[in-house]
């Protein structure tokens, strides 16, 4: 399943999909919640707007793992580790390495509602991956 979640830096909220829609030329538009005005995604809100895509894996309490999201990995080796879902695909890369090792996964939230997460990624020690 392809999915999208698209924080608005100027509300500090999870503007969902629903207002957002695909151009026949490929290009994404922004609608008020009334859809009466469609917006393109240019310049004026080029920094308003951060997407971030569903990785299609959920973690151990079937919470959606997205682009942007601090997860705790519990390995079987003992060594856990934060990790910040930085892009899908190499997420999916190091998911893919250590999938035998991860006994476990727990998204403890996103780095645009907790910023404070990203300390805890980086106070961890991820030389281990």
């Amino acid at each position: 399943m392809l999915g999208f979640r698209v924080w608005d830096n100027l509300n500090k909220t999870f503007e969902w999909p629903i207002n957002f829609y695909m151009t026949d030329l490929g290009e994404l538009e922004y609608t008020d919640s009334d859809y009466s005005s469609p917006y393109p995604l240019g310049e004026f809100f080029e920094n308003r707007f951060i997407s971030m895509q569903f990785t299609g894996i959920y973690d151990w309490q079937d919470k959606p793992i997205y682009e942007g999201d601090v997860l705790f990995l519990y390995r079987k080796t003992g060594n856990n580790i934060y990790y910040l879902v930085e892009n899908i695909k190499d997420f999916l890369i190091i998911y893919g390495q250590d999938y035998y090792n991860i006994e476990k996964i727990s998204n403890d939230g996103n780095i645009y509602e907790c910023p404070a997460l990203l300390e805890r990624v980086k106070n961890d020690n991820t030389d281990e991956l």
